[in-house]
This record gives C-alpha cells, structure tokens and sequence, in this order.
C-alpha cells in the first residue's frame, strides 16, 4: 500500500496495469496504490487510510484520491444524456457545487463529462470529476475524486487513467444457422388423426401403426 500520509505528487514510483475480462476494462494507475473491486467497478485508493472518508463521507482522517472505473446496464426507460442530467441534478440537490457537462471522450467513445465539489464541514472539501460513456447498452463511468489539497495534486492521475483505459471488446458470435433452432418457416403434416404445422428444418416421424390388442 502507499505509505506516505500526504500522497504527494513525487513519491509515485511506477505503474501497473489493471486488466479484468469479466469487466471488460483496461488501464494504468499507480503502483502502491490500494486496488479493491466489486459488482459495481474498480476502485483504487491513493491509500488504504483513505477507504473509510470516502465509504462514510466523514471530514476525519488524512487526506488522499481515489478512481473508481464502473459500468452498468443502461436503463431503457431514459436516454444517455438523461442519466447523465439526473447524476448531476442530484449533486447539485444534495448540495454540491456542479460545474456545466461537456463534451468528453472515454475510452474513444464520444460521452459526458463534469466537475463538482462540496464540503463536508468548514475544513474538508471533496472534489470529483465525472465521466460518462455509453457503448452499445452498457454505461461506463470514470470518476477521479479526492479531499483538498489532494485533488489538485494528484489530477494527472485522472490523465493518465484517460489516456490509457481500453474497453476491451467480447469475442464475436459465429454468424449462421443452429439446426438445434426452430426455422421461422413451416410445413404442414395431415394424416386421418390430425393436421399440424412444423418447423421445416425439423425431421417429422409418426409412431408405426400396431394391431389391436
């Protein structure tokens, strides 16, 4: 883990890469730094201390960053630019500064992007900027966030995060017919007992007539 309380900008030593196939993401973040993951995305805390601040939202404790990499399926009942307004209405409700949203790319793909901030008593200031990106219907988000001084501090982080995340893509499907499918075409099959219709890629048998018993 990163050792040094304040996380100033020269103690980053290195790097390491972050590849997960089960999210499908990719991207460079600072060696040390304290990398947790759930069902939600990937977090990565500046330093393990820093967990609980942003967790519990409390004003205690040192100061330090985090990057959070996270998608989710997109809702069909709003559109892209919908979701992004309602994120921002409800930090601007909740009492955060919020900055206009932009025009951002993430990963190469064309998305929305904005800054906010609000305090957290008189002495403690969080800071977040917030990038949205809809590819097919699935929503990525990277978020850079930290407290006071820190933030600014260590924003190139957030840069190097952009620079280098990938959105890798699931193996294409082999295009073609399954002879275990149903055709959307039928034929039709009558004898004295019934009449039916059948999927004409499927083989019809009757049972052999038998004497009575």
């Amino acid at each position: 883990a990163f050792a040094v309380r304040s996380n100033p900008r020269g103690h980053i030593t290195g790097w390491e890469k972050f590849d997960d196939f089960i999210s499908k993401v990719a991207f460079t973040y600072p060696q040390g730094w304290t990398l947790t993951q759930d069902q939600t995305g990937v977090m990565v805390y500046s330093i393990p201390e820093i967990v609980p601040r942003f967790t519990d939202l409390t004003p205690t404790g040192p100061d330090g960053v985090r990057l959070v990499v996270s998608r989710i399926r997109m809702d069909s009942l709003s559109t892209f630019d919908q979701y992004v307004e309602k994120i921002r209405d409800d930090l601007s409700v909740s009492g955060y500064d919020v900055n206009p949203i932009e025009e951002k790319t993430l990963a190469g793909v064309p998305g929305k992007s904005f800054e906010c901030s609000g305090y957290l008593d008189n002495r403690n200031k969080l800071s977040s900027t917030r990038i949205f990106a809809l590819k097919d219907t699935l929503l990525y988000t990277a978020r850079y966030e930290g407290f006071n001084k820190a933030y600014a501090l260590n924003k190139f982080v957030l840069d190097t995060l952009l620079s280098t995340l990938k959105i890798t893509e699931a193996a294409p499907k082999v295009v073609g017919d399954d002879p275990a499918m149903p055709s959307s075409n039928f034929a039709d099959f009558s004898n004295s007992y019934l009449r039916l219709k059948y999927p004409d890629n499927f083989d019809l048998a009757t049972p052999a007539a038998t004497a009575p018993a």
